[in-house]
């Protein structure tokens, strides 16, 4: 398992250009590195990354601020690390993470949380929370890493899977599973729905440890904007994923009733891969069902060598 701290040094994989350690327009277009704290309780979280060889020549480094990820299956290349996106007419840099098997995904909400508190939620039409690398029992409220991706911010990007991580200061198990369960997914692009049927179509990881989503057995429906943070599934009167949830609290598998714990939330989401999917999709002028370069067709974006 890797610190926080580690994910800086990994390796590039193939056609990626790793940016974590820099808050580049953020801070007004400066590249400051960012500090990195411990990670919070001793778990695989949302920032599990791997190692990887040198990328193919035949690749094009892209996530730059000139040539910028342009589809979600883009980062599906990419080692974990801050890049830049430009997607359906928006600007903005988005933080990949890599899970256990290797595979990554965009983060899409980030809330870490300090206990007593009760702040607003930020709602991102046009760009992403980022990472800090704080640990839990910090306060992010009100900064760069804090928020979450409006419906139409969130369907523009198009994933098809989803991740779910999750802790509270209320005990030590941990929330940490994937869902292509095509109702959550749905909800969350348009507001209107539910995670109907997530209970039953998910799989967890090796450190994830709560009842939930298992022992859900209700959910909040047409929540819009809120449709990640507002008891989008839960167990009755026991345990909850509340984000602010009905406008005061805060809950991670548990019942408190109010913002008592600390509580660190993030969803993520991933899409199949563009490049080797044997489709030209994108800015791809050829794919041949691989991610070779070499044979013919490089790494399929923007390559036709």
């Amino acid at each position: 398992m890797r610190s926080w701290a580690s994910l800086m040094v990994v390796g590039l994989s193939a056609c990626a250009f790793d940016t974590s350690n820099y808050a580049g327009p953020s801070d007004g277009g400066t590249q400051t590195p960012i500090a990195v704290d411990s990670a919070p309780i001793n778990a695989i979280d949302a920032v599990t990354a791997i190692d990887s060889g040198p990328p193919p020549a035949a690749c094009s480094l892209y996530g730059t601020e000139n040539t910028p990820i342009a589809f979600l299956g883009q980062i599906n290349t990419l080692t974990a690390g801050r890049y830049y996106f430009a997607i359906d007419g928006k600007t903005f840099e988005g933080e990949v993470s890599v899970d256990e098997g290797g595979d990554s995904w965009l983060m899409v909400l980030n809330y870490l949380h300090r206990s007593g508190s009760n702040p607003n939620l930020t709602v991102y039409s046009d760009r992403l929370p980022v990472l800090s690398g704080a640990s839990l029992g910090s306060d992010e409220s009100g900064t760069l890493f804090w928020g979450h991706s409006s419906n139409e911010l969130f369907a523009s990007l198009a994933g098809e899977e989803l991740r779910f991580f999750g802790l509270s200061g209320n005990h030590n198990r941990v929330m940490h599973f994937r869902t292509k369960n095509a109702a959550t997914v749905d909800y969350f692009k348009s507001g209107q729905g539910s995670a109907q049927g997530l209970r039953g179509q998910f799989e967890p990881y090796t450190d994830h440890t709560t009842e939930l989503p298992a022992s859900q057995d209700n959910r909040y429906t047409n929540q819009g904007d809120e449709a990640q943070t507002n008891f989008p599934f839960y167990r009755f009167g026991s345990r909850h994923w509340a984000i602010r949830g009905g406008s005061y609290r805060w809950e991670v598998d548990d019942y408190n009733g109010g913002a008592q714990p600390d509580t660190l939330h993030r969803i993520w989401v991933r899409s199949q891969a563009i490049c080797g999917n044997g489709l030209v999709e994108g800015n791809e002028v050829c794919d041949d069902g691989n991610q070779l370069s070499g044979d013919g067709c490089g790494c399929c974006i923007d390559e036709g060598n």
